[in-house]
């Protein structure tokens, strides 16, 4: 079975404020779009990845992709359904059976959650994330609340929705005079049944300042800090009885000269432990001038 991945990147997102399209905006030195893909790229089950941009970001693009295994990019369209047809039309000619369609502005997704919805697909045909709605929900019009809500029959929809690609591509044809919102509106219109997921709390839209700086709090969560350090020690020898290393005593008919035991090899891996973390070394906290 293949599975093809399309990432939609072809909105402006003005709402988060910045001097460019959001999803090229840097998180820890990326793009928000290079996080987002980079994610798909690590599930074994994910044989093709689409990206759809917008006709002016070609290079944008390119600075943000660096060398991502995907295929080039298409351009979009002027809405969100134009968009996805157009990367749907270029998916067609490498004919995958399946067919995940993302926001780039959700660069948090799990790659636990997106083998599990591949393989919902491959036996629903028709998969969206969802979560519940935890807050009461009014209906609002013209300024005013004029009703409460029944929130038990609700839910917030996710991406990626997943669809068998044929499903899915005849579906945007069928509708492509429409201007729906997300692709499952698209296969609701046409009679598809959808099955709900449980959908991530963390896989949110970046779409306003207040998300961006979540997502660049959660992103430095996610690095790996590595740091390493390189440390030496020299004692002389002299008369004595044992040798002291890495805190076990060795007897020997010599002993190292030092201020305390001259453990050479424990004040290394101190020197080590001091450097990887930018503090001197043993003898700036321990100078064998201080007597203590």
């Amino acid at each position: 079975m293949k599975v093809a991945i399309l990432i939609v990147a072809a909105g402006r997102g003005h709402r988060v404020g910045a001097d460019m399209p959001k999803q090229y905006i840097p998180l820890a030195g990326k793009a928000i779009l290079y996080h987002t893909v980079n994610v798909f790229l690590q599930v074994p089950y994910v044989d093709l990845i689409q990206t759809v941009i917008h006709p002016d970001d070609h290079d944008l693009y390119d600075k943000a992709m660096g060398d991502l295994a995907v295929l080039p990019p298409v351009n979009g369209g002027a809405t969100r359904q134009q968009s996805v047809m157009k990367g749907l039309q270029a998916l067609a000619r490498h004919e995958p059976d399946i067919v995940l369609i993302h926001d780039a502005a959700r660069p948090f997704i799990s790659p636990k959650q997106i083998e599990d919805i591949i393989v919902k697909t491959a036996e629903y045909g028709a998969v969206i994330p969802t979560l519940p709605m935890t807050d009461t929900v009014k209906k609002v019009t013209d300024g005013k609340v004029k009703k409460t809500l029944e929130r038990s029959s609700m839910a917030r929809a996710q991406t990626p929705q997943a669809f068998r690609f044929k499903l899915i591509f005849m579906a945007h044809k069928r509708m492509e005079d429409k201007d729906f919102t997300d692709d499952s509106a698209v296969a609701e219109a046409c009679g598809i049944q959808l099955l709900p997921h449980p959908g991530e709390e963390r896989n949110f839209k970046i779409t306003t300042s207040e998300d961006l700086k979540k997502a660049s709090h959660m992103i430095k969560e996610n690095l790996t800090d590595i740091r390493t350090g390189l440390g030496f020690d020299v004692h002389a020898f002299e008369t004595g009885s044992s040798v002291i290393l890495g805190g076990i005593t060795i007897p020997h008919d010599r002993k190292l000269r030092g201020h305390s035991d001259a453990d050479v090899a424990l004040h290394a891996l101190t020197d080590a432990l001091l450097g990887a973390i930018g503090d001197g070394d043993i003898g700036t906290h321990f100078p064998p001038s201080d007597d203590k």
